[in-house]
């Protein structure tokens, strides 16, 4: 592939054979990849945008409230990524009540490593910096992904996988909480 117009029949057909589709959208990421523009990401249309919010370099401002607005791809926010363009994309999914296609992930493991506080960095700093309360970015974090992909997880209720420590008081043992078995 040597241009992002190329991947327009690509992901075309991989939707229509039922496959989910996924695409890195910003600055190009490595050596020798090129840039994935809004209109790129438009033109494609897989059913999630990676890395939205870029890196140093991300998608031009005007094109997260089209997506949020216009399109049904899911806006994938990373850690690593651009801050000020993260909260603008969960400013525009709220605005435009798609807020359910708002994802915050952690785009790793990396060549670079692994960052285990990855969704609670996150988390916190769109909740510092912006008007959100915590429980909504943590269900972006969580049951936004887990619908995103089709997962029976992410959410606390029976039925769903689950792996959760639930400590009651310093006095008794922790109750833990395996494969779904919430309220059983």
């Amino acid at each position: 592939v040597n241009t992002a117009s190329e991947y327009i029949y690509m992901v075309s057909e991989a939707r229509s054979a039922g496959l989910f589709t996924t695409l890195h959208t910003g600055g190009a990421s490595i050596p020798g990849s090129f840039p994935i523009t809004g209109q790129d990401l438009i033109e494609i249309n897989p059913h999630v945008s990676f890395h939205i919010n870029g890196g140093p370099v991300s998608i031009e401002d005007k094109y997260f409230e089209v997506v949020a607005r216009d399109t049904e791809i899911a806006m994938q926010v990373c850690t690593a990524g651009n801050l000020r363009t993260a909260i603008l994309c969960a400013e525009m999914a709220r605005k435009h009540n798609s807020f359910e296609r708002f994802l915050i992930a952690t785009d790793t493991p990396t060549g670079s490593g692994i960052m285990p506080l990855g969704l609670i960095y996150t988390i916190s700093q769109i909740a510092s910096l912006a008007d959100f309360d915590v429980a909504e970015l943590i269900a972006a974090a969580t049951g936004n992904v887990a619908k995103c992909y089709g997962l029976n997880s992410g959410f606390l209720e029976a039925g769903c996988d689950a792996d959760v420590v639930r400590h009651l008081n310093s006095h008794s043992p922790p109750h833990v909480i395996w494969a779904g078995q919430m309220g059983q």
